[in-house]
């Protein structure tokens, strides 16, 4: 991870320049404007994020951040952004700017390739899916590309990220806002500017704490609105003409809205328009010649660099082709500029990156042994549950399980009276079977099964309705399978909550699940029969693979470290094959040698929960502290202290103990986890994930390399898990 330790002058980042006011329209008054010196960096981010862009999801169809004319957008709006990190924050926002057409690129790149021009669909997805595949792949590249540099201030900038989509989704575009506090709430964040002040701060390398965010609040209001507003009056002859050519009611622009409001014509709402947003410049000037003198010299940076995205903001959307397209030069430019993304994908492209790689892709990727920039390398505690939750490929939310019918219908029971007749079906329904099942269901996700089959889609290309059913059945074996164990196992939590068992009983818990295995193997031969056969397979070695940790257990009987991953190959790492089967079966993809990554993958995951569950204090919220010790279970740990041929009779009399007590107490948890230490078992269960994990980024990089290209999802997941 780089540190900044000493923030550089403004002067050696970048030049002050005038602001063209012929063309400003009185905007930007009173501001100063920068431009960054090291601009190319800019350029270049956009320039692959557009190659990205191309080769995943299909030719992009909408300008982003280059301008001919005035500069690149990072260059005027973040002038004092560490040179080291405007690439990757450039590549961030080209992908936002065309983040909001991806399906329609998607769909309209399919209709007009020609002639080979572009490899879209040559991999096999239909639009939709390449088009989602695509987006989740490039956002996992972001997110390494931010947290190998600095994880702390790439957390802020994922969670801007999510806000502002889940902003922007959540709202009715044909419903008007009706007054201009609630327009500018909604405004400021669908416009992204909280979006581009978190990236401010991960270009300049300082992270607002509360403390500092309560002092600077009014002022950062003022320039986000100031930057929203701006927005709207330059953007507004573009979304205007797109409005009068849809059927849509009503249109989020404060030009628009003073029409609707007001009833006057275009040029009198956009002269009031404009005097709103220097109402706000003047606001953030006031507060901020108020309270600067009060300010740390971390926030008076902070403060001039919310300045200079106000002046940079609007000289960029004066001339900026997004927003002008009827100029000429830009079109032939921009063309020009497609077109020359090629080389990243072309075979001179590729002996050109031997030399050198794509910036951000080698940020990414660079070793650890070299510096701290490596995704793998740095000391940052992950875990699975750190998954995002939102709109995106960051994300997973719990599946949630509609009511359903029975396997068969009953057999309607007729009696031979003159009494009416009553038909059994009629009278039981599926809800009570049903609700253990939704229960579990509804609890909070990992969202790492869901990730894998993502990643695994990139080289199985299948269609987004088939992934999105194979995500559910494996699911639905998943919460089965924790329905059954938490009861066998005598586990009281499951992600913090009750186990299914606790609530509904023992009993409507066993039923339940056995119930789901079959409907679940319904849906499967629905999909595909192949499919069944292969799931029928799978979950027999599930059962199998907990009746040997059950015989462990109820025997006392510790088995080799050998016995002990075998079973893990069949419980865990059953799910993780049955996934990657799926997706060969339904993509028509055989023998593509998923095998060594798949059961490094089971085995990691189930080493890691055991290693966790001794020493993550998250793991102690959510099942009980050291819960592994109370079940009497052997984990991996424990495996390694028992069998390694050293005398330990305090742990065999501690373990002994549970069995008489039903349990342990903290102080005699607290005293394994010494023996554990002393024996030297933990360090060597952390050395054998290590192990692990260079294992499963070799595997990863074999398969990349027979595939022709990298896969960021599989990536981000590997650094998620990273111990």
């Amino acid at each position: 991870m780089n540190k900044v330790t000493m923030f550089p002058d403004e002067d050696e980042l970048s030049s002050q320049v005038d602001i063209p006011r012929d063309n400003t329209e009185g905007l930007g008054k009173g501001f100063a404007l920068r431009r960054h010196k090291c601009e190319s960096e800019a350029d270049e981010g956009s320039r692959e994020a557009r190659a990205d862009w191309a080769k995943l999801i299909g030719p992009p169809t909408v300008a982003g951040c280059c301008n001919p004319f005035s500069g690149h957008f990072n260059a005027l709006v973040l002038p004092t952004c560490l040179p080291e990190r405007l690439r990757i924050i450039s590549y961030i926002f080209e992908y936002a700017f065309l983040h909001d057409v991806v399906m329609e690129s998607a769909a309209q790149a399919a209709e007009s390739q020609v002639d080979g021009e572009h490899d879209f669909l040559s991999s096999g997805f239909d639009p939709e899916t390449r088009a989602v595949i695509g987006s989740k792949q490039m956002q996992s590249k972001m997110v390494l590309g931010l947290m190998s540099i600095d994880p702390a201030c790439a957390e802020v900038c994922v969670e801007a990220w999510k806000t502002m989509v889940d902003t922007t989704s959540g709202r009715d575009k044909n419903e008007a806002f009706t007054n201009m506090d609630d327009y500018l709430e909604y405004r400021i964040v669908d416009t992204g500017a909280p979006f581009v002040d978190k990236h401010m701060c991960f270009g300049m390398g300082i992270v607002l704490d509360e403390q500092e965010l309560h002092q600077v609040g009014d002022i950062a209001h003022a320039a986000y609105a100031a930057l929203g507003l701006a927005n709207d009056y330059f953007s507004f002859d573009v979304e205007y003409g797109e409005f009068q050519q849809n059927d849509k009611k009503a249109m989020t622009n404060v030009v628009w809205l003073f029409m609707h409001w007001y009833g006057v014509d275009v040029a009198e709402a956009k002269r009031m328009a404009r005097e709103e947003t220097r109402k706000y410049e003047r606001q953030f000037l006031q507060l901020r010649e108020q309270a600067e003198p009060s300010f740390s010299s971390k926030l008076r940076r902070y403060v001039q660099g919310l300045a200079y995205q106000i002046a940079g903001n609007v000289v960029w959307s004066t001339d900026n082709p997004r927003y002008h397209p009827e100029k000429d030069i830009y079109r032939e430019d921009m063309t020009d500029f497609d077109r020359s993304l090629a080389i990243y994908h072309t075979e001179e492209g590729e002996e050109h990156d031997k030399g050198t790689r794509a910036p951000v892709e080698s940020q990414i990727l660079r070793s650890s042994a070299t510096n701290e920039l490596s995704v793998y390398g740095h000391e940052r505690k992950s875990s699975v549950d750190s998954s995002s939750s939102g709109s995106d490929a960051w994300s997973d939310q719990a599946s949630t399980s509609s009511s359903r019918t029975s396997i068969s219908e009953p057999t309607n029971i007729k009696e031979h009276t003159s009494e009416q007749i009553t038909e059994s079906s009629s009278l039981l329904d599926t809800n009570v079977i049903s609700a253990p099942f939704k229960y579990i269901s509804s609890l909070p996700s990992k969202g790492a099964r869901d990730m894998f089959i993502d990643a695994l889609t990139v080289w199985t290309p299948t269609s987004k309705e088939k992934v999105d059913k194979v995500k559910d059945i494996i699911k639905s074996f998943h919460n089965v399978s924790l329905m059954l164990d938490d009861f066998e196992d005598g586990s009281e939590l499951r992600r913090g909550k009750p186990s299914t068992h606790v609530i509904f009983g023992a009993a409507q818990t066993v039923n339940s699940a056995g119930y789901f295995v079959l409907e679940t193997l319904k849906q499967l031969g629905q999909l595909d029969p192949r499919c069944m056969n292969l799931a029928i397979g799978h979950v027999q070695d599930l059962y199998l693979g907990q009746s040997f940790d059950l015989y462990w257990t109820r025997q006392s009987a510790c088995p080799t470290e050998q016995e002990y991953l075998a079973m893990v190959d069949k419980k865990t790492g059953g799910l993780f094959r049955l996934a990657e089967q799926l997706l060969q079966t339904l993509s028509r993809q055989d023998n593509i040698g998923f095998d060594p990554l798949v059961q490094l993958l089971g085995r990691f995951f189930q080493v890691r929960d055991d290693y966790n569950n001794l020493v993550d204090q998250t793991y102690t919220d959510q099942k009980g502290y050291c819960e592994d010790l109370d079940e009497g279970k052997f984990s991996f740990p424990l495996v390694h202290a028992l069998r390694s041929g050293k005398q330990n009779m305090q742990l065999h009399a501690l373990l002994q103990s549970r069995r008489e007590n039903s349990g342990l107490s903290k102080e005699a948890k607290m005293l394994v986890l010494k023996e554990l230490d002393t024996s030297g078992s933990m360090d060597y269960t952390k050395q054998r994930l290590c192990d692990m994990q260079k294992q499963i980024e070799k595997e990863t990089g074999r398969l990349e390399r027979q595939a022709g290209s990298e896969n960021w999802i599989m990536r981000l997941l590997l650094h998620k898990l990273k111990v």
